[in-house]
C-alpha cells in the first residue's frame, strides 16, 4: 500500500514536470518560428521575410512645400502638397509631384519644367547637404537667365525645406551642372534659408 501510494505520488510530479517542460518546448517552438517570420536584418538576404515585403509596400504619405519662381516679381511662391510613395520609392513619388507641377503651375516656374527626371538624391549630414541629380535634359529649359535661375531655386528650395538642410547641390546625371547660363562645379551649393520658416 505505502509502496502504491509512493508510487503514483512519483508519477504524479513526473507528469507535472513532462507537462511544464512541454509547455516551455512549446514556446521555445513558436519564438523560433516568429522570429523566422519577422526577420528584418537590413542589408542582408533576410529582407526578404514576409513582414518585411509588407512594410516595403505600405503606402506613405507626407505634407510637403513645393516652391516655384514668378518672372515678375523673380521671387519664389510656394504651395503645399502631399508627397505620396511606397516605401523605399521615394524618388518616383518626387517625379510624380514635379509632373503635376509642370502641367499645374500657374503660370509659375516649377522646379522641373520640362521632361527632365529626378534621378537620385543623397543626404550628407556631416556636410549637412544634399545633393540633387538630375537627368541631362534637365538644363534645357529655355527660359532664359532669369527663368532658368527660378527653376534652379525653387527645386533647391523644395527638397532643402524637405529635408530640412540648407545646402543644395544640383548635378546632370553625377556631372556638374552646366547649361547656356551657368557653369557650376560640385563644390557650388545653393543656400536655403529660413528652413524653419515654410515660404520664406
Amino acid at each position: 500500500m505505502d509502496f502504491m501510494l509512493f508510487y503514483k505520488e512519483d508519477e504524479g510530479e513526473s507528469s507535472m514536470v513532462y507537462k511544464k517542460g512541454l509547455k516551455v518546448l512549446i514556446f521555445i517552438i513558436t519564438f523560433l518560428m516568429l522570429c523566422l517570420e519577422c526577420r528584418t536584418i537590413y542589408g542582408s538576404k533576410w529582407e526578404n521575410s514576409s513582414l518585411t515585403k509588407r512594410n516595403k509596400d505600405a503606402k506613405i504619405e507626407e505634407s510637403i512645400t513645393v516652391y516655384m519662381g514668378n518672372m515678375e516679381t523673380e521671387a519664389l511662391e510656394y504651395e503645399k502638397a502631399v508627397l505620396s510613395y511606397t516605401n523605399g520609392e521615394n524618388i518616383k513619388g518626387w517625379n510624380e509631384i514635379f509632373a503635376y507641377y509642370k502641367i499645374h503651375n500657374r503660370e509659375l516656374i516649377p522646379p522641373i519644367s520640362n521632361e527632365a527626371k529626378l534621378l537620385d538624391m543623397r543626404v550628407d549630414k556631416e556636410k549637412n547637404q544634399v545633393t540633387i541629380d538630375m537627368s541631362n535634359n534637365y538644363a534645357q529649359m529655355n527660359w532664359g537667365h532669369m527663368g532658368e535661375y527660378l527653376a534652379l531655386k525653387s527645386l533647391a528650395y523644395t527638397i532643402g525645406h524637405y529635408y530640412g538642410i540648407g545646402k543644395i547641390c544640383i548635378t546632370l546625371e553625377g556631372q556638374p551642372y552646366v547649361s547656356g547660363h551657368y557653369f557650376f562645379t560640385t563644390e557650388d551649393v545653393w543656400i536655403v534659408e529660413d528652413l524653419n520658416k515654410v515660404g520664406e
